[in-house]
């Protein structure tokens, strides 16, 4: 995250979320702020340049430069992502806030499996939503140690 991004310490797992989208209204022409004019104009003029991307697509996005000329930024999103041996895999959605999304990562791990109804009727949690009571108990530990920190922003689970 960056320092201007909106931010708090809260760990409350049940506290509601804020969102920085809703009544977010999406106009090229509306007015805005100095800082976030100078970094729209800065974006007015790129398009697709690299091979990597199919002609069609380069020469839409050129053509977009006249049919389509705003510019809007959206707001920030963050997310906790898991890193594998050869990518990254999404763990949580997106959050307003990088705090939102430490309390999405917490939940995860210390309340892997939703809390269902316990009735009769209900089937058996199929095994890959299982967790073991030995897992359960690194993910706590690792949870407490990444809420004794103010912020973090990376955890390591052995």
């Amino acid at each position: 995250p960056r320092a201007t991004d909106p931010d708090d310490d809260s760990w409350d797992l049940d506290a509601p979320e804020s969102s920085r989208t809703e009544d977010f209204v999406v106009d090229h022409a509306a007015a805005v702020g100095l800082a976030e004019g100078i970094d729209r104009a800065g974006l007015l003029q790129l398009s697709y340049t690299a091979g990597r991307f199919p002609d069609d697509v380069r020469a839409e996005s050129q053509r977009a430069l006249t049919t389509h000329p705003g510019v809007v930024i959206l707001p920030t999103t963050f997310r906790v992502v898991e890193r594998k041996e050869l990518s990254w895999s999404m763990v949580t959605g997106q959050h307003a806030t990088p705090q939102a999304a430490r309390r999405a990562l917490v939940d995860h791990l210390t309340r892997p499996v939703p809390k269902l109804p316990d009735t009769p009727d209900m089937p058996e949690l199929p095994d890959w939503m299982k967790v073991d009571e030995k897992e359960q108990a690194i993910h706590d530990r690792a949870a407490k140690k990444f809420m004794a920190r103010r912020r973090p922003n990376e955890l390591l689970v052995r």
